[in-house]
């Protein structure tokens, strides 16, 4: 039997897709329709450019980041740390949200 090799995200990417059943054409499939959002985002995106306000799609991209931002870092907030060092890293989360929020009021 020939060693498997090593995983690279994509494959990562594509055994998480197959554990819970998929095949794996079922799950490149996915994969390719998920991937080629991009493209059609960024050719509506080329499109739309001259006609959208950049004050408008701002807070749109900057809710986006927050989401991957957040996605990341509560599931690590709940299950990493010892229950002694959530209040902290709590605590330190709701700081800095606070500090965006004085920053933003202060530049207007």
């Amino acid at each position: 039997m020939r060693p498997r090799p090593p995983l690279t995200p994509k494959r990562r990417s594509c055994a998480r897709r197959t554990s819970p059943g998929w095949s794996r054409r079922a799950a490149l499939a996915y994969n390719l329709a998920s991937g080629s959002t991009v493209i059609a985002g960024g050719i509506l995106t080329y499109g739309l450019a001259g006609h959208a306000d950049v004050a408008v799609l701002l807070p749109l991209a900057a809710r986006n980041f927050a989401y991957i931002a957040l996605a990341g870092l509560v599931p690590e907030l709940i299950t990493v740390p010892a229950p002694h060092e959530k209040p902290i890293l709590t605590a330190g989360f709701a700081f800095g949200l606070i500090l965006l929020l004085v920053t933003a009021a202060l530049a207007h």
